[in-house]
C-alpha cells in the first residue's frame, strides 16, 4: 500500500464564491471604503450560511481538518458521512470516506464508496489503486487485478500500478510475480519505502531472509522512525532467529505508532501481537519437574 494523499475538496462553487468574497472585501477595506469589522462580519455570516446553502462542502472541510490536522477519525467519519448523505458531495468526500471505511475494516462500505468515486473521477489513478486494494482484501482478485492494471495505465510511469499489482499478486499467492512488481516500483523510486517493505515481505515468503534483511535495512535507513518499517525489520529479525533484535525493533515500532493514527499501513493490533510473540520467544522454556 501507499499512504493516501491529502485531498482537499477545492473544486466547489462555494469555495470559488468565498475566494471572490474575500478578495472583494480586502479590496474594499484596503481602499478605505468599508470598515474591516464589516468585512469580517460579512465573511463570517457567509461561512455560517454555507451550512444552509452548501452543507456538503462545509462538512467536507471540517472532515478534512478532523482527519489530517486533529487526527480525530471518528469525527472525520461523521463529517464525511453527512457530506455524502446530501447527495451533492465531491468525489474527494467519497474517496475519503471510502478510505476511512477501509481502515476500519468495513470492506463492503469501502468498495461501495470507492466505486461511486471512480464513476465521478474515472481518470484518477489513485482511486483505482485504492479500489484495487479494497477488492484484494475482499478476495475479489480478478476485479482487483483489472483496477491495478487501470491504475498503472492512468498513472503512466508512476509507481501506483506496480504497487497495486504487487498487493494483488501477493494476496493471490503469486509471490514471485509480486516481488517483480515491487522491484519495478523500487527501480522507479528507490526511496519508496512501501516498495521496500513489500519486497521484504515477499522475500520472507520465498525463504530468502538475506534479501529480506537487505530491503528492511534500506527501509530503516530511509525512514528509521516509521513504525511500519520497524515492524517489518522486526519480522525479518524473527525469521533470522535474532530474538533480541526482533523484540527491540517491535518495541520501537509500538512506541512510534500512535494508537488512533490510521495513516500507517500495519494495524496497531498486529504490532502488539508480534511483540507479544517476540517476548515469548525470549522467555526461558517451562520445565515440567513432575
Amino acid at each position: 500500500m501507499i499512504q493516501e494523499p491529502k485531498r482537499f475538496s477545492s473544486r466547489h462553487w462555494w469555495n470559488y464564491v468565498t475566494i471572490l468574497f474575500v478578495a472583494l472585501g480586502i479590496g474594499l477595506w484596503a481602499g478605505g471604503l468599508v470598515d474591516g469589522r464589516v468585512v469580517f462580519g460579512a465573511l463570517l455570516l457567509w461561512v455560517f450560511s454555507g451550512l444552509l446553502v452548501a452543507p456538503e462542502i462545509i462538512y467536507e472541510h471540517l472532515g478534512f481538518a478532523d482527519r489530517w490536522v486533529f487526527h480525530d477519525y471518528q469525527k472525520a467519519h461523521q463529517r464525511y458521512r453527512k457530506a455524502v448523505a446530501t447527495n451533492r458531495a465531491t468525489p474527494q468526500a467519497y474517496c475519503a470516506l471510502g478510505s476511512l471505511a477501509y481502515a476500519e475494516g468495513d470492506l463492503v462500505e469501502a468498495a461501495k464508496l470507492l466505486e461511486e468515486a471512480v464513476t465521478k473521477l474515472p481518470e484518477d489513478p489513485y482511486l483505482h489503486f485504492l479500489l484495487s486494494a479494497v477488492l484484494t482484501r475482499q478476495g475479489r482478485y480478478e476485479e482487483a487485478l483489472s483496477e491495478a492494471v487501470l491504475a498503472g495505465k492512468l498513472s503512466g510511469d508512476s509507481v501506483l500500478g506496480d504497487m497495486a499489482l504487487g498487493t494483488v499478486l501477493s494476496a493471490k499467492g503469486d509471490v514471485t510475480a509480486a516481488a517483480s512488481a515491487y522491484q519495478s516500483a523500487s527501480r522507479k523510486d528507490p526511496r519508496l519505502v512501501p516498495a521496500r517493505l513489500g519486497l521484504a515481505q515477499c522475500y520472507l515468503s520465498l525463504g530468502m531472509p538475506d534479501a529480506a534483511r537487505a530491503e528492511s535495512e534500506e527501509a530503516l535507513r530511509l525512514d528509521p522512525r516509521n513504525p511500519d518499517v520497524l515492524f517489518w525489520a522486526g519480522q525479518v529479525a524473527r525469521a533470522e532467529d535474532r530474538r533480541r533484535d526482533a523484540g527491540k525493533l517491535l518495541q520501537e515500532a509500538l512506541d512510534a505508532r500512535p494508537i488512533e493514527d490510521r495513516a500507517f499501513l500495519v494495524p496497531y493490533r498486529d504490532i502488539v501481537a508480534s511483540l507479544s510473540e517476540a517476548r515469548s520467544d525470549l522467555s526461558p522454556p517451562h520445565l515440567d519437574k513432575t
